[in-house]
């Protein structure tokens, strides 16, 4: 229940009435890449005109984490973004989704931002040799 009203929020925000409103970062082709229970983001986002943070990102039917990982990861409820901001495995910010996945795979996020909501689609990239 709590899902479908926030889909319901997400499009309502980017409706052609409310799209010029909102300026949501920008981001690079979302992936998923596989990790020991589940899958973590890897993109880069980049804020339009002032900082921005990412204060939630939802995935139908799974639990996601934002971590911060400066030495140690660390859960989080919001992630400050730079001008651009990597998200991956060898960056401090990273999104986990719990869960399991197969290569090819697409999952929609709904991403809240201080500056609105977005929805975009991952796809899970293969394990690497």
């Amino acid at each position: 229940m709590r899902f479908s009203l926030l889909m319901a929020a997400a499009l309502a925000a980017v409706s052609p009435q409310a799209s010029a409103q909102v300026r949501t970062p920008t981001m690079s082709p979302l992936q998923l890449q596989p990790t020991a229970n589940g899958v973590m983001l890897v993109t880069t986002m980049t804020p339009r005109g002032a900082a921005d943070t990412l204060q939630r990102a939802f995935v139908a039917r799974h639990a996601t984490n934002m971590l911060l990982c400066d030495p140690r990861c660390k859960p989080v409820n919001e992630l400050p973004l730079g001008n651009p901001t990597a998200f991956g495995p060898s960056t401090s910010h990273r999104v986990i989704v719990g869960g399991k996945f197969q290569p090819g795979q697409k999952l929609h996020f709904i991403m809240q931002f201080a500056s609105g909501v977005s929805v975009v689609e991952a796809v899970v990239t293969p394990n690497a040799p």
